[in-house]
C-alpha cells in the first residue's frame, strides 16, 4: 500500500481529479472554482478565504435566482434594484442602505438606469450598533410581494461540504503545512517610493470571480481618479497609482499600505454584474500627529462600494473623504479643507453597502452644496459612535460655518444665531474632551469671527491665543496654526510680531496663495515694497490658479472676504488690466463688509485706487486713497500713492504736504528710493506693481555707486 509519505507527494504534485466525473450534476463553475483552490502553482491559486466566499456567493445568487418567468416584485423602495445581502461582507457596526434614493430625490439619467445621487436627510436610515440588525427601507402603502424559495439541489450541499474541506486545506497551504520549504518574501515595496508632498491613493488589480468577462476594471477606476484629481484638477496632492497585484482583505490592505506608503487603498472583486471595492485607510504612520486608534479612524472612513457600471460610477468622492479623515485625524486644518473643496459634484456615485463610514461620506460630499443634510449625516454618524471626537469636530465646523453665512446674510434672528453659535462652541467643547491632549483641531474654535461683516457690525470673537500657540507647537512644521497666530497679533496692532509669524509660516513653503497674499497686505503695511515685489511675483507666477485658496476659504467659513479676492487683483494690475481689477474689488465693497483677516477691506480700497489710476480716472483715485488714511494715518503706502495721484491733477501742495509727511515717518529709510521716484515721476500709481517697474528699486537690483 501507499506510504504517508507517497500519498502527501500524490497531494503536492498530481492534478486535481475530475469531479465531474464523479458527480455528473456538478456544474463546471463548481469545479473551477475547487481546482482553482487545489491548483499546485501558488501563483495561479485562490489563497484567499474571502475570494472562496465571494465565489460562493456568486454561485448561490445565480442559483438563488428562479428560472421561470415571474412578475418583479414591487419594492418597497422602489426605483432600487432588489439584491440579496452579501453573505461574506466584512462584519460592521451597523448596516446602512446608504445613499439610496427615493424615486422624487433622484436627479437623474435614466438611461442605463444610472442616476446621479444627490444625498438628503429622507436618505439616511437611522443607525445601529447591532451588528446583525438590518435598517430597512421606509414602508409605503405598496405590497411587497416575495418570491417562493427554492429547494437548494443535493449537489449544492455536497458541494458546500467539498469547499470547507478544500477552505481547511487552503489553510494548511497557507500555514506552510502542506507547503514545500521554499517561502516568498513580501518584504520589499514593489513600488518606488512617493515624491514630494503628495499622498498615494493605492489601486490594487480588481480581481474577477469564476466565470467573470475579463476587463481592465482596474484601469477604468485608474483612468477616473488620474483624470479629476491629477490631470483636470493639478492641486489635489492625490497620486494615483496602480498597485500590480491583488489584494484580498483588510488586513492585508493594511500592511501592503505600510509598506507602500499609501494613504488610501481601493480593492476589490467584480463578475459580470457588478464590480464590488473596498475603499480604506492605508498607512497611518504618513500623519504623524494621529493620536487616535487606528480603529476609530477605520469606522468612520472605510466604505465598500458596489458599481453597476465603473465607466459611468465614480469612486472619487470617497477616496476624497478618506483622505480627509485622516487630515481630520492628523489636525491639518489646511488639507482637510483641499479634501472638501476638490470632492467632484458632477459624478454617478456608486452604492455604499452595509458600512457605518456611510453617514461620515455624506457629510463631506455634502458640506458645501447642501450644510442642512451635511449637519444631518454627520447627527446619524454621531448616533452610531457617539464617543468619537472626529464626529464632533466635524459638526463644529458645518455649524460654525453655518454661523457665519447666517450672521453676514442676516436671515436668523439674533435668538436663532446664538443658539447656532452655541451649539458650535459645545462641539469643538466636546470634541476637546473625548480627543487625545495633543490633537490641535479643537483648538481653531472660532474660524473666523473676526474677518466677517454684516450691514450693521463686525464680529469680534477669535480664538484663543494660548490654545493657538499650543497649536502651533504641536504642530510646528505646519503653516495654517503660524498664520493663525499672525491673524490674532495683527489684531491686536502688533504689526512686526504679525509679519514674524507670517515669515515663519512661509518657511514650510505653503502651495496656496493665502499666506502669501496676507504676507503681501503685511508688507505694505510697512512699507516694504521690495518684499511686496517678491510676493507678487511668487503669487502671479507660482499659483494661477488662485481660487485654490478661493474653494478652501468657501470651506472654513464660506463668506468671501477681501483675502480670497486680492491674488485675482494682483494678477490683473500686474498685466495691466486695471478696469478687471476696478471690478473685481467694486462688486466686493458694494455687497460685503467683512474687514478680512489683515486689514483687506482697507487694501481693497487702495487697490481700486490704483486701477483708477491705470485708467487715468485720477480724481477717484485721489479719494481712495483718502478713505484709507482715513481708516489708518500710519498708511505710509497709500499717502505715497496719493501724492503720485496729486502730481498727476496738478495738486503740488498736496503732493508736497504727502512727501514732507513721509520723510518725516518712520519708514522713511525703507520707502527713501520709492519716495524720490514718486518725486521725479518715475514711479506712479499706475505703475507701482508693474514688477519691471518695482523691480528696479529693489535691493538686489541697485548699484552701488562706484
Amino acid at each position: 500500500g501507499d506510504t504517508v509519505t507517497a500519498r502527501v507527494t500524490a497531494i503536492l504534485t498530481h492534478p486535481v481529479p475530475d469531479l465531474t466525473k464523479l458527480r455528473h450534476d456538478v456544474p463546471p463553475n463548481v469545479f473551477g472554482l475547487i481546482r482553482q483552490m487545489l491548483e499546485k502553482d501558488p501563483d495561479r491559486r485562490i489563497n484567499s478565504v474571502r475570494r472562496v466566499g465571494a465565489e460562493v456567493e456568486n454561485m448561490l445568487r445565480n442559483l438563488d435566482s428562479a428560472t421561470e418567468v415571474m412578475e418583479p416584485p414591487v419594492l418597497a423602495n422602489p426605483g432600487q434594484p432588489a439584491k440579496p445581502d452579501s453573505r461574506f461582507n466584512t462584519p460592521t457596526n451597523m448596516n446602512i442602505p446608504a445613499f439610496a434614493l427615493e424615486p422624487e430625490n433622484a436627479v437623474g439619467n435614466v438611461q442605463n438606469q444610472s442616476a446621479t445621487r444627490n444625498i438628503t436627510l429622507d436618505d439616511i436610515s437611522s443607525t445601529s450598533n447591532t451588528d446583525n440588525e438590518r435598517i430597512t427601507a421606509p414602508q409605503t402603502s405598496q405590497e411587497i410581494v416575495t418570491t417562493p424559495q427554492r429547494r437548494v439541489p443535493v449537489w449544492a450541499w455536497a458541494v458546500m461540504a467539498v469547499l470547507a474541506m478544500a477552505v481547511v486545506g487552503l489553510g494548511l497551504v497557507a500555514s506552510g503545512v502542506l507547503t514545500p520549504a521554499e517561502t516568498v518574501e513580501v518584504d520589499a515595496a514593489v513600488l518606488p517610493a512617493p515624491s514630494g508632498d503628495t499622498l498615494r491613493v493605492l489601486i490594487a488589480d480588481i480581481q474577477p470571480l469564476s466565470g467573470a468577462s475579463e476587463r481592465d476594471i482596474t484601469r477604468m477606476i485608474m483612468n477616473d481618479l488620474e483624470q479629476r484629481y491629477e490631470i483636470g484638477n493639478t492641486h489635489t496632492k492625490l497620486d494615483i497609482v496602480r498597485y500590480p497585484e491583488s489584494i484580498t482583505s483588510q488586513d492585508d490592505a493594511v500592511t501592503i499600505a505600510n509598506r507602500e506608503k499609501a494613504a488610501v487603498v481601493v480593492w476589490g472583486t467584480y463578475d459580470n454584474n457588478r464590480v464590488q471595492l473596498d475603499v480604506q485607510a492605508g498607512s497611518v504612520a504618513l500623519f504623524p500627529t494621529i493620536h487616535f486608534p487606528r480603529g476609530i479612524i477605520d469606522r468612520i472612513a472605510n466604505v465598500r462600494l458596489e458599481l453597476q457600471d465603473p465607466q459611468t460610477e465614480s469612486i472619487a468622492p470617497y477616496v476624497a473623504g478618506v483622505v480627509g479623515i485622516l487630515h481630520s485625524a492628523d489636525g491639518n486644518l489646511a488639507e482637510w479643507a483641499r479634501m472638501i473643496a476638490i470632492i467632484p459634484t458632477d459624478v454617478t456615485a456608486p452604492t455604499v453597502v452595509r458600512s457605518s463610514a456611510a453617514n461620515t461620506h455624506c457629510y463631506f460630499q455634502q458640506y458645501l452644496a447642501s450644510p442642512d443634510t451635511a449637519t444631518s449625516c454627520i447627527d446619524s454618524a454621531i448616533s452610531a459612535e457617539p464617543g468619537n471626537a472626529i464626529l464632533y469636530w466635524l459638526r463644529a465646523m458645518a455649524r460654525n460655518r453655518d454661523y457665519l453665512i447666517e450672521f453676514v446674510d442676516e436671515r436668523m434672528l439674533p435668538a436663532q444665531l446664538n443658539t447656532l453659535r452655541d451649539a458650535a462652541a459645545q462641539d469643538f467643547e466636546t470634541a476637546k474632551r473625548l480627543g487625545p491632549d495633543n490633537w490641535v483641531m479643537p483648538l481653531f474654535s472660532h474660524l473666523d469671527g473676526s474677518t466677517v461683516g454684516n450691514r450693521k457690525s463686525n464680529l469680534v470673537i477669535v480664538n484663543d491665543v494660548n490654545e493657538i500657540e499650543t497649536a502651533v507647537s504641536l504642530r510646528s512644521d505646519d503653516w495654517t496654526p503660524l498664520y493663525i497666530r499672525a491673524e490674532l497679533a495683527y489684531k491686536q496692532g502688533d504689526i512686526d510680531l504679525a509679519r514674524e509669524y507670517i515669515d515663519r509660516a512661509l518657511e514650510s513653503e505653503p502651495d496656496v496663495t493665502l499666506p502669501y497674499t496676507s504676507a503681501l497686505l503685511l508688507a505694505l503695511r510697512q512699507g516694504d515694497l521690495a518684499a511686496v515685489h517678491d510676493y507678487i511675483e511668487t503669487i502671479v507666477m507660482d499659483f494661477p490658479d488662485y481660487t485654490v485658496s478661493a474653494r478652501m476659504f468657501d470651506v472654513l467659513i464660506g463668506v468671501t472676504i477681501p483675502e480670497s479676492l486680492i491674488p485675482g487683483i494682483f494678477s490683473n494690475l500686474v498685466i495691466g488690466q486695471y478696469s478687471a481689477a476696478s471690478n473685481i474689488a467694486q462688486a466686493f465693497n458694494q455687497g460685503n463688509s467683512s474687514p478680512g483677516l489683515f486689514g483687506g477691506d482697507e487694501t481693497l480700497i487702495l487697490l481700486t485706487g490704483i486701477s483708477q489710476c491705470g485708467q487715468g480716472n485720477y480724481e477717484q483715485a485721489n479719494l481712495a486713497f483718502t478713505n484709507v488714511i482715513n481708516f489708518d494715518r500710519t498708511f505710509a503706502f497709500a499717502r505715497l500713492m496719493r501724492a503720485s495721484a496729486a502730481r498727476e491733477v496738478g495738486d503740488r501742495s498736496r503732493f508736497d504736504s504727502d512727501l514732507e509727511s513721509l520723510r518725516n515717518s518712520s519708514q522713511a529709510d525703507i520707502l527713501a528710493p520709492y519716495i524720490d521716484a514718486v518725486n521725479t515721476g518715475e514711479l506712479t500709481c499706475a505703475n507701482v506693481f508693474d514688477l519691471n517697474v518695482l523691480g528696479r528699486y529693489h535691493p538686489d537690483e541697485v548699484v552701488p555707486d562706484a
